[in-house]
Formats: C-alpha cells, structure tokens, sequence
C-alpha cells in the first residue's frame, strides 16, 4: 500500500483550528483525517478508513485533493438547492406579480397568456410543466368555474322549469 502524505498547506495548528470551528460532521471527518496523516507519517489508508469509517478510495481521493488545491479542494459544497433554473425566484415573482392585476381582473385567461410572456422573458419556449412549477412555487393556482354540474340532472331540470311559479316574491 502506499504511503499517505500530506503537504504543508495548513500548519497543524490551522487544522487544529478547523476541527474545532466545523460544524458539518462530513466535513470535519475529512479535516480529521488529514490532521491524522499529518501527525501520523506512515499510516495507510486502510488503517484510517477502519478508524474514521471512510472508503480507502475517499482517504486517497481527498489526501490527492487537498496536496493539489489545499483547503480549497476538501471543502464539501452543500447539497441540495436548485441548480437549474430559467429565471431566479426573484425574476419569476416580479414576473407573476406584473401580471397579478391583469388575472384578478380576469383579463388572462389562459396559460398559454402566460406562456407566452414567460417565453419572452426567458428567449426561448418553456414547457407546459415548467409554467405549473412556477404556478405552485408562487402559490398561484387555477380557479375557472365549471362548464356544468357533473350530478347535473336534465329531466330534473325541466321539471323544474315546467313546475316553477312564473313570479317571486320575497
């Protein structure tokens, strides 16, 4: 196996440091680590991944990392988040509410209004699932009234009619 070495990019007492400020138990195995090879010339990886419950691969992979970019290599980026996007939250809530006066008059009625819009904004066509995404990121949702009651009952209905006094009175 080989020998792990770790270069002199932190003092021990940086890494010291680190161990102690980190917060991200991810993190601060990897800073763990490191400090051991440091302190420890002559360790293998096997002997670390069995202590710190790391891959012999991820001991290796981060020793190379951090000997070649320093601390900058081994820092962990956070999980999760949106990573692709057409427009920012911000830009999609200024877009929605320039057109909040038009749908409260009921000017828009369609998504294809919308579309169209989102569409200009962004340079170029969006899909009909990316505009409901929109729509349930912003709390908007579709209100249109029914075409017709589906219980509705037509013989009922003209009964009704036939049977119904000519005049009301309160």
């Amino acid at each position: 196996m080989k020998i792990l070495k770790v270069l002199e990019h932190q003092s021990d007492l940086e890494l010291e440091q680190l161990i102690k400020a980190e917060k991200n138990s991810s993190q601060l195995r990897i800073w763990q680590v490191l400090y051991f090879i440091k302190t420890n010339y002559g360790v293998q990886a096997k002997t670390i991944s069995s202590i710190f419950g790391l891959a012999v691969s991820t001991i290796y992979h981060k020793v190379q990392k951090y000997n070649k970019y320093g601390k900058e290599g081994v820092i962990l980026l956070e999980r999760g988040g949106r990573k692709r996007f057409y427009l920012t939250l911000e830009d999609e809530r200024n877009v929605l509410n320039s057109l909040t006066s038009k749908a409260k008059d009921g000017l828009i009625l369609t998504m294809n209004d919308i579309r169209i819009i989102f569409e200009r904004k962004i340079g170029h066509e969006v899909s009909d699932d990316y505009l409901w995404d929109v729509f349930k990121r912003h709390n908007w949702s579709k209100k249109s009234p029914r075409s017709k009651n589906p219980e509705q009952d037509l013989e009922e209905q003209e009964k009704f009619k036939k049977n119904s006094k000519k005049s009301w009175s309160p």
